[in-house]
């Protein structure tokens, strides 16, 4: 299943080097889809967009985003919708 980690974080405090790296971690586990930096005017940080075996998996996942300890991160799962 697919889920989004929203990141929340003050943009000064974004490294990214710290989450391409992750992002590298997340590639060789099987778990990386796409993750992109957001506009920096908001909280948002950036967002990953993860495949998870279910909700555990995910906030597991989401809980060793390196940028975390200096915000938070918000886990919500994606349906695709079907064509009808």
């Amino acid at each position: 299943m697919k889920y989004l980690c929203l990141v929340y974080l003050e943009e000064k405090k974004l490294d990214a080097g710290e989450s391409l790296a992750y992002d590298e971690v997340l590639r060789k586990s099987g778990h990386y889809l796409v993750s992109e930096v957001h506009d920096r005017r908001s909280l948002l940080g950036r967002f990953i967009l993860i495949n998870a075996r279910d909700l555990d998996d995910a906030i597991q996942v989401a809980s060793k985003v390196p940028v975390a300890r200096l915000g938070s991160v918000e886990v919500r799962p994606i349906s695709e919708l079907e064509k009808q």
